[in-house]
């Protein structure tokens, strides 16, 4: 049994201090679009800028997570903010969360954080800057190899099990994209965590979770002071 909370699949889920947190399966091939049906139509699809931008990805995989969590994040911001999915446009950058606009014009009114991986895609929104990670158990071999330079000492002293490794990944990532960083620029290497168990940052401005997926961990980080 994980030592962090289960998170449920395929809802939509408020948390404390406004968050929203919603994380899928994965899609398949031809599938991208089912979960669409969870609201009234018009149903989420991209816009010219966005599907010019989809179209550049190379691998189908990336493709289907990238799509996937473009329409999960219109739905998520059309639940939130009382509008239709379409209203919002979800802009590439080339470091950092998606630009998102509203009417064509820039939200004002909160963060948005998406993370995807081969077994599940997430959204979380915030009224506040909010990073999210999803780091699935299957990459503990890749993370064991790397751990020498994305945890310091006393982080990876934090890990018990292996098993910890992917939620440190998921937590100093979902850290780093809260102050919309990088994993090349600044790297996992600029946050730094003072616990696992709870999940803890070192900046008293900032607070944490981590839930438990069947086959991943899941983790945000949001301000609670202007970083």
């Amino acid at each position: 049994m994980s030592e962090f909370p289960s998170f449920p699949l395929g809802k939509i889920c408020p948390l404390p201090q406004g968050l929203k947190l919603w994380v899928e399966k994965a899609k398949g091939e031809g599938e991208v679009e089912t979960f669409s049906a969870l609201t009234p139509p018009p149903a989420p699809s991209l816009s010219p800028r966005e599907e010019a931008f989809w179209k550049t990805l190379i691998h189908p995989r990336r493709r289907r997570e990238w799509k996937q969590g473009r329409l999960m994040a219109k739905l998520l911001l059309a639940e939130t903010l009382g509008a239709l999915p379409n209203a919002f446009e979800l802009l590439q950058q080339e470091e950092g969360p998606p630009l998102v606009f509203f009417h064509g014009h820039p939200l004002q009114s909160g963060r948005l954080s998406i993370s995807h991986t081969s077994a599940y895609v997430g959204v979380a929104f915030a009224p506040f800057a909010v990073g999210l990670d999803i780091c699935d158990r299957a990459d503990i071999t890749r993370i064991q190899r790397i751990a020498h330079r994305a945890f310091s000492a006393d982080e990876a002293a934090l890990c018990q099990n292996p098993q910890h490794l992917t939620a440190l990944w998921a937590l100093k990532e979902a850290a780093l994209k809260m102050q919309s960083g990088g994993i090349f620029n600044p790297g996992l290497s600029a946050v730094r965590l003072s616990s696992l168990c709870p999940p803890a940052l070192s900046s008293p401005q900032a607070e944490a979770c981590l839930y438990a997926l069947p086959l991943a961990h899941v983790a945000l980080a949001w301000q609670t002071a202007p970083l």
